[in-house]
C-alpha cells in the first residue's frame, strides 16, 4: 500500500511515468484488494492519453470496493472524457448513492448536462446538490459557470466569489 501512496504523490506532482511505476508495482502485490492503486493508475493512464486501459483499471477499482466512491468517480470522469455520457452519468449516480453529501457526484452529473447544452438542468442539479453537500469546494464555481453560460451574470457572480473564498489557491477558480 505504501507503493500506492507513493504513486498518488507522484501523480499529484504530475510525474506520470513515476506514478505509473509505483501504482503498477503496488498492484503486483495487491491487485485483488487495492482499489486505490487501480484508481490511481486509471487517472495516471488517462493523463497519458490511454483511456482504454484507464477505464479498465477504474472498473476494477469499482468492482473491488463497491462501498467506496473512488472507482465510480474515476469511471464518471473517464467516461465523460470519452463522451460516453450515459455511462458517466450512471457512474456519478453511484457516487451520489454512496456519498450524497459529497460534491463529486453532483458536479459530475451537472457538468455532463452542461456538456450537452442542458444548462438549466445543470443549474437545477447543482442547486439541489448544494442543499445536501456538507463541504462544498467547487460546486459554487460550477453553478456560477452554468449560470454564466445562460447569461445570468448577476446570479453567477456571487457563486464565483464564494468559490474563490472556498478555494483561494486555485487559479482556475
Amino acid at each position: 500500500y505504501a507503493l500506492g501512496e507513493l504513486g498518488w504523490l507522484a501523480y499529484e506532482e504530475q510525474d506520470y511515468p513515476r506514478a505509473k511505476d509505483f501504482f503498477a508495482r503496488s498492484l503486483q502485490l495487491t491487485d485483488d484488494v487495492n482499489d486505490s492503486a487501480h484508481t490511481g493508475l486509471g487517472y495516471t493512464l488517462a493523463a497519458q492519453g490511454n483511456y482504454t486501459d484507464a477505464i479498465l483499471h477504474c472498473q476494477r477499482a469499482a468492482s473491488i470496493e463497491t462501498r467506496l466512491p473512488g472507482g465510480f468517480n474515476c469511471l464518471g470522469y473517464l467516461y465523460r472524457a470519452t463522451k460516453q455520457y450515459t455511462e458517466s452519468t450512471s457512474a456519478y449516480r453511484k457516487v451520489l448513492e454512496l456519498r450524497p453529501y459529497w460534491e463529486d457526484g453532483h458536479i459530475g452529473i451537472a457538468v455532463i448536462q452542461a456538456d450537452q447544452g442542458k444548462y438549466a438542468e445543470a443549474e437545477a442539479t447543482l442547486k439541489q446538490g448544494l442543499l445536501q453537500i456538507t463541504k462544498p469546494r467547487y460546486a459554487h464555481y460550477w453553478l456560477g459557470w452554468v449560470l454564466f453560460q445562460q447569461q445570468k451574470y448577476q446570479e453567477a457572480q456571487p457563486n464565483f466569489e464564494k468559490a474563490a473564498q472556498l478555494v483561494p489557491d486555485d487559479a482556475g477558480v
